[in-house]
Parts: C-alpha cells; structure tokens; sequence
C-alpha cells in the first residue's frame, strides 16, 4: 500500500496541492480576526459563536478540497484513459483504487487538522494584542473547540468519502461538484442544529457505499 500511495502521490502536483491548503489557512486567520471584530455581542461572554462559524467554513473549505482532489486523482484518470495503464499492473485493482481513496482521505484531512490548529494558535497568540475580546481564550472555551475540532474531522472524512463515492461512480466533475454543494447544505444543517452525532452513522453508509463503488463502478472506463 504504501508504495501505492507514493505512486498515487508522484503523479500530483505537489506545489498545487499544498499551496491551496496554504491559501485556505491564511484566509481562515484573517476570517478569525474578521469575524471576531464583527461578534462584538459576544465579546462579554465566550467565544462559542466564533468557534462555530470557524469549524463550520474549515468543513466547507476542505469538503471543495476534497473534490478537486477527487477531480484530479479518479476523474481525470477516467477522462484521460490513463486507468487503463494501471489495470495493467499485476496489482489487485481494488487495492489500486484503496490507495487514491487513502491518499484523498490523507491529504484532505491532514491539511484540515493543521489548519485548524494553525487557527486556535493565531487566535491565542494575536488576540491578547488586537483585544478583539473583552476575554481571553479560557480552558472552557478550548474544551469547546477540541470537541468541534473533532467533529469536524469526523465530519470531513464522512463526506470525504461520500464525494470519493459519486467520483468512482458517476465519474464526472459536474457530478462531483454537485454533490460538494449538497453536502456542504446538509453539513451546516448538521453544525447548526448540533447533530454531529448523526455523522458516525452517514460515516457507515458512505463507507458501505464507497467498498460497492470500487468493486462495482471502478473498473469501467466509458
């Protein structure tokens, strides 16, 4: 597998696809000292609103990721006729499918997780120099952001696959970036109305959907 992966991993850009994270995370600071002037309500009380809208837009920004991950490592693999190279090798092709899967889930969810952390760290050091709040950022407000923190991995990977699933499957961009909309409407539903304890469960699904669509749907090329 892991030779799979550096395979998977040598036909990307690299310089694309660690600048884009890049990109993401100085927005996301700069939205943090945004935001955070704009929630003068909540400067007397804590910083839940803040840590709310912040894991909310890391979701959405690394569910469109995900789908130009998925546009560039299964799509154009099918657009280009370049799959029919791998199918070649004398590798187990669900095993050859499981490595873009794993790489996608890699690459997505390891740039949320230092996005995340990069954020939580500007807010703790430049906060005390900006005063954007009467408070400072307290243990019951960390508490807070590490229990979003780790829904918002849960949640990233779910859809993740769920994206993964319609790439293999319907084997095209629009659908695929249909689908990010969909899914970025449903994941605020989800944030907004504290339902994450419903994602283990559309974890389960996508996951069940995902193994169907690589045994079933991975091997056509049309």
């Amino acid at each position: 597998m892991k030779l799979l992966l550096q395979l998977e991993l040598s036909k990307l850009n690299s310089k694309r696809y660690i600048v884009i994270p890049l990109f993401i995370t100085v927005i996301m600071c700069y939205f943090t000292t945004v935001l955070l002037f704009g929630l003068e309500d909540e400067k007397a009380v804590n910083y839940s609103k803040y840590i709310w809208m912040s894991t909310a837009a890391i979701i959405d920004c690394y569910m469109l990721y995900a789908a130009v991950l998925v546009k560039k490592v299964i799509i154009d693999e099918y657009s280009k006729k370049t799959i029919l190279t791998l199918f070649t090798y004398s590798i187990s092709r669900y095993k050859l499918m499981v490595a873009k899967i794993v790489l996608i889930l890699i690459l997505t969810i390891l740039s949320a997780l230092i996005t995340q952390i990069i954020c939580i760290d500007f807010l703790v050091l430049v906060e005390p120099h900006l005063k954007l709040s009467l408070n400072a950022f307290s243990k019951a407000d960390f508490s807070k952001w590490l229990v979003q923190f780790g829904w918002s991995i849960v949640i990233i990977f779910c859809f993740t696959l769920l994206i993964i699933s319609i790439g293999f499957i319907k084997k095209s961009s629009h659908a695929v970036w249909t689908w990010v909309l969909v899914s970025i409407f449903v994941v605020q539903i989800i944030m907004s109305q504290n339902m994450q304890e419903l994602t283990p469960f559309i974890g389960a699904v996508t996951l069940i959907l995902t193994d169907m669509a690589i045994r079933k749907c991975s091997y056509q090329v049309d």
